[in-house]
């Protein structure tokens, strides 16, 4: 079982459909808890993800900051939640050495997003980048 703390954001449902991932894999034979923070400041922003065991010893974890250079409310929005979703999914993917064919891509179309890279006039090498970046595999 692995409890989650989420905290300075509203993404619970998505990170919770990264856990499933491994919570399906069949591979966790103790008690976690997992704690994710969100901090906002003026022109950064970072994540945080931490596991800890049952008795409150740190297992895993990393915390990144990012610069804010993207004005577009609906793409920084969506460049923190990939944020968020990539800091789980890696500190899990390496606990429980598990990882999923379609990385952070739970309940998307990958096709979509392949298609807006490409109509943004970039290349398939470079959707292909991107779709990297979201840890999907070949």
């Amino acid at each position: 079982m692995i409890a989650t703390e989420y905290t300075g954001h509203d993404y619970k449902y998505d990170l919770d459909n990264i856990l499933n991932i491994f919570l399906c894999a069949d591979n966790i034979e103790n008690d976690y808890v997992l704690k994710n923070n969100l901090k906002v400041d003026g022109e950064n922003f970072s994540v945080s993800t931490f596991l800890y065991d049952k008795t409150g010893n740190e297992i895993a974890g990393d915390e990144k900051t990012f610069v804010i250079n993207e004005r577009d409310e609906i793409k920084l929005k969506k460049l923190i939640k990939n944020s968020i979703k990539l800091s789980v999914y890696d500190i899990l993917s390496k606990k429980f050495q598990t990882k999923s064919k379609w990385g952070i891509l739970v309940g998307i179309r990958p096709v979509k997003i392949i298609h807006e890279i490409l109509d943004m006039g970039l290349s398939y090498e470079d959707a292909v980048a991107e779709m990297r970046k979201l840890r999907v595999s070949e």
